[in-house]
């Protein structure tokens, strides 16, 4: 819980920053082009001043279309995934990026107006120079845009359980170079995006809705307490016969190391709202871990 909290906290300190650099922008904006109209002399006089300044309100202009835009459709994307209970996908992390790539388009414009270079002569006159350097940076240029099709796509998000060849783990970012995992082992491991298109990769948060994944682990000095866990773990799972939640399980010993033994516990579950997932998987890990009694029939809290 204090991890979460953290986060949210986090969410919310960045999203107030943002807001303040979008006001601190539109000001300065603002500021320019009143100079522009009430300042014509001292730009006639100075031209250079007018050109650096001019530069910077088209990066201003465009960066703040670009963040009224972000804004306008994840506001819209929220208000339509609150209507749906299984919402995949990384689209806000798409939008980010895009973004990101729009502002650094009008960075570069932005420098060549200061600079009086004028864009569309320069992009027609180093054409050639172009398309060599689109040829050098090929792998990294298709590796971004299968980096937006994974985040545009249901196929992946942060969040979700994947197994490429003998590396398996949790995505914990989806880069336009990478996609990175953190293993059980908490290495953190990357793969090129479009690796993920040359490989079998088995996503194992969406094989099936109805099934719940759970990894857990117990001290190696415990191994002999198994019975124990299983007998918990059944009288725990008896809870949800009545409520009709889970079907059935199985569970497996997944990995022995020198200090645990690693445990894959899957359930087939007759529901596939997300709260009651959460919930399930919480309730689950408090009995086998911890001993908890059986939970009253309640999904309220989320873990």
């Amino acid at each position: 819980m204090n991890i979460k909290l953290a986060q949210i906290n986090h969410k919310i300190k960045h999203s107030f920053k943002e807001k303040i650099i979008l006001v601190l922008r539109l000001l300065l904006w603002v500021l320019i082009q009143l100079s522009f109209i009430f300042h014509v002399a001292f730009y006639l006089a100075n031209p250079i001043i007018k050109q650096l300044l001019f530069g910077l309100n088209t990066f201003l202009t465009g960066s703040i279309i670009i963040s009224f835009l972000r804004y306008i459709i994840i506001v819209w994307y929220n208000q339509k995934i609150r209507k749906s209970d299984d919402v995949r996908g990384s689209f806000v992390l798409g939008i980010n990026q895009i973004a990101t790539i729009l502002n650094v388009v009008f960075i570069v414009i932005g420098i060549m107006q200061a600079l009086g270079i004028d864009p569309a002569e320069f992009v027609t006159s180093i054409t050639i120079v172009a398309m060599a350097v689109a040829i050098i940076f090929r792998d990294y240029i298709t590796n971004m845009i299968s980096g937006l099709i994974i985040m545009f796509s249901d196929q992946y998000t942060i969040g979700d359980r994947i197994k490429i060849g003998e590396h398996d783990g949790k995505i914990v970012d989806i880069t336009l170079s990478n996609i990175v995992i953190v293993n059980d082992s908490e290495d953190v491991i990357l793969f090129p995006n479009n690796f993920v298109f040359t490989v079998s990769i088995v996503n194992q948060s969406v094989e099936n809705n109805q099934h719940l994944m759970i990894h857990f682990q117990l001290p190696f000095n415990q191994k002999e307490h198994e019975r124990d866990m299983y007998a918990r773990l059944e009288q725990f799972l008896s809870a949800y016969d009545k409520s009709n939640l889970i079907e059935k399980y199985s569970i497996k010993v997944n990995n022995v190391t020198r200090k645990a033994v690693h445990y894959k516990l899957r359930l087939f579950l007759l529901t596939t709202t997300q709260n009651e997932r959460s919930q399930i998987k919480s309730d689950v890990l408090s009995a086998i871990l911890w001993n908890h009694p059986t939970p009253q029939n309640k999904m309220d809290s989320v873990q």
